[in-house]
């Protein structure tokens, strides 16, 4: 699982505890080197605890795709960019079962189509199933549905995000009412 979405906005339960031992967390150094500049000395030691940082910037994959990704989808954020290479090339291309989590909109289109750009494919040199991306609130709710958060958690994670600016259309309420 590759996450990118703002965890720190939910107070009332550790979503990382939630998916330890289920879940395999990932990110790039880039995303991590950004969180590391601003985060609190604790916060850093919980990510650490509970994330693997992949450094690809060795590999001449990743750099040929980080470059075409960088160029071609310019109003992503490098950080997005580098974390779901991470996923295509540490996952997906391994036929490994993996989630982007990110609530950014763009994002999101971009990932869940990226096997329909032909360039990138061809770069890629190999077949890739269409990743699975999701939001902070599709992730609560898939932990939810796999018994991983107690009942009546994702009403409190409702009032947390609320409470410090988190936006929530109408039907991201809906979704954690009904959950």
């Amino acid at each position: 699982m590759i996450i990118i979405a703002c965890l720190e906005y939910i107070k009332c339960i550790n979503i990382f505890e939630s998916c330890n031992g289920n879940y395999h967390m990932a990110t790039s150094d880039i995303v991590y080197n950004e969180f590391a500049q601003k985060a609190r000395p604790q916060d850093v030691e919980v990510f650490n605890k509970f994330f693997t940082v992949h450094n690809l910037s060795q590999d001449p994959k990743y750099r040929e795709l980080f470059e075409y990704v960088t160029n071609r989808y310019n109003k992503l954020h490098r950080g997005e960019l580098s974390s779901f290479l991470v996923m295509v090339l540490e996952y997906l291309v391994k036929n490994k079962n993996c989630y982007y989590v990110t609530d950014d909109q763009t994002a999101k289109k971009v990932f869940t189509n990226i096997h329909n750009d032909k360039i990138f494919m061809k770069l890629l040199g190999s077949s890739i199933e269409p990743p699975k991306v999701t939001g902070l609130v599709g992730l609560v709710k898939h932990l939810r549905e796999k018994g991983l958060l107690p009942k009546g958690y994702p009403k409190a994670i409702k009032t947390d995000l609320k409470d410090n600016g988190y936006f929530l259309s109408e039907d991201l309420l809906k979704i954690l009412y009904t959950i």
